[in-house]
């Protein structure tokens, strides 16, 4: 039996999606349909669909919390995040800094 290349990728970029969104709704203290209307509304999205720069081989944490310092607008309604496992994960400063929550 035959792999189709194709199937395969869509295959894993939909896993990669799926974690990816679970991995932000933890970060934001949201539930994953909020997670995923942040995610589908991202640049992140589009970058990762078109699978340009290979950022869709990297760590399903790290594009969440790069997706929250980079797209900070997307979360301007979040008013709270849990800043301890941003924290923990990678020693990134405080989240509420980097959206000017405050």
């Amino acid at each position: 039996m035959a792999v189709d290349k194709g199937e395969l990728r869509n295959l894993y970029l939909t896993f990669l999606e799926e974690d990816i969104i679970r991995e932000l709704a933890t970060i934001i203290k949201a539930d994953n349909r909020i997670a995923m209307e942040k995610y589908y509304n991202s640049r992140l999205c589009q970058e990762i669909g078109k699978g340009e720069y290979g950022i869709e081989y990297m760590d399903c944490k790290y594009l969440a919390i790069d997706l929250i310092e980079n797209e900070p607008e997307l979360f301007r309604d979040i008013s709270e995040f849990n800043q301890e496992s941003l924290r923990q994960r990678d020693g990134l400063c405080n989240v509420h800094d980097i959206l000017n929550f405050r």
